[in-house]
């Protein structure tokens, strides 16, 4: 009984997505359970805030967790969302079109997205991404938003990489339910960018883009890694493309005893929780790289419980 506790010791989030992510079919009940007996979802839900960067953490780490807009607390959290900080054109700090920055405006909608929201709101901020952001040189249209001229670089003639990436993300989300040509386009043309870059480097010196894109960690944050470029690359179909190559080899290069990946960063602002725990095993890191990625991984047991394993587990 002892070896079969230690086999079920991953979070129950991360055992409901992997069932998701493989296609078994689970009861509302089984939902319920792997929701309500996840640590990392009481962790998230356990704590209200009405300023509005916790709230945006959250809102990242809900996204990622399959059925979470069921949740009474997802369901504020997206009204919050909606009626505080919508300022028209996307989503700002505090409701004001100045305060609007490209880069959290794009996280706040893709997690929208990804938590069913598809309604005016999302329209009206894939509008203004369409509108205003650059996804790469070529595209020079500027916002005046005093945020963006205070914190620099998101409409520069070298824009900036972060708010590209994001905004692609975004893009993909959105044209999963709404197939545009215009979206589709400006997607085609922004992944060519990043693999222009071989999605990590400067085309200038080969240097590391930013100072954390080497780092890895889930879920996403402020700052952009390589694990959130994997899934993004992975999503458009580009994962064998020969200039994401060495963001693979990287990759294989950090895993341990050829078991497992651990992370190296954990982003430190309140409201933000890493699912995985630095110095141990990083049991969602180590799920998701070889599923996006074809890299090999042994330990390929947590992703093939069956619905009644869940309800043997987590039900009684």
């Amino acid at each position: 009984m002892g070896n079969e506790k230690e086999a079920y010791v991953m979070d129950s989030a991360l055992l409901l997505r992997s069932l998701v992510d493989s296609g078994n079919g689970l009861s509302n009940s089984e939902i319920q359970s792997l929701l309500q007996n996840s640590k990392i979802v009481n962790q998230i839900i356990s704590d209200v805030s009405a300023k509005p960067l916790p709230n945006v953490w959250r809102l990242v780490a809900l996204s990622e967790i399959p059925f979470s807009n069921q949740l009474k607390y997802t369901k504020k959290l997206i009204d919050y969302f909606q009626d505080t900080l919508f300022t028209g054109n996307g989503y700002s700090f505090d409701k004001n079109n100045d305060s609007l920055l490209t880069c959290y405006n794009a996280m706040i909608t893709g997690s929208l997205i990804k938590l069913g929201c598809l309604d005016n709101y999302i329209k009206r901020s894939i509008e203004w991404i369409l509108e205003y952001q650059p996804i790469n040189k070529h595209y020079h249209k500027k916002w005046e938003g005093s945020a963006s001229k205070k914190y620099g670089g998101c409409f520069n003639n070298t824009p900036c990489y972060i708010g590209v990436v994001k905004n692609i993300k975004t893009l993909v989300q959105y044209n999963r339910h709404i197939q545009d040509s215009v979206v589709e386009k400006r997607i085609t043309d922004g992944i060519e960018y990043l693999l222009e870059h071989e999605l990590l480097f400067r085309l200038s010196n080969g240097e590391p883009i930013t100072k954390h894109i080497l780092d890895i960690s889930f879920p996403e944050s402020y700052n952009l890694n390589c694990i959130e470029l994997l899934l993004l690359i992975f999503e458009v179909g580009k994962i064998k493309d020969n200039r994401a190559e060495k963001l693979i080899n990287y990759l294989k290069s950090k895993k341990i005893k050829n078991e497992y990946w651990k992370i190296n960063y954990s982003y430190k602002a309140e409201g933000y929780i890493c699912f995985d725990s630095k110095g141990v095993k990083a049991e969602w890191v180590t799920y998701l790289v070889p599923r996006q990625s074809n890299l090999p991984n042994p330990d390929r047991s947590f992703c093939h419980y069956l619905p009644a394993q869940v309800s043997r587990i987590w039900l009684i």
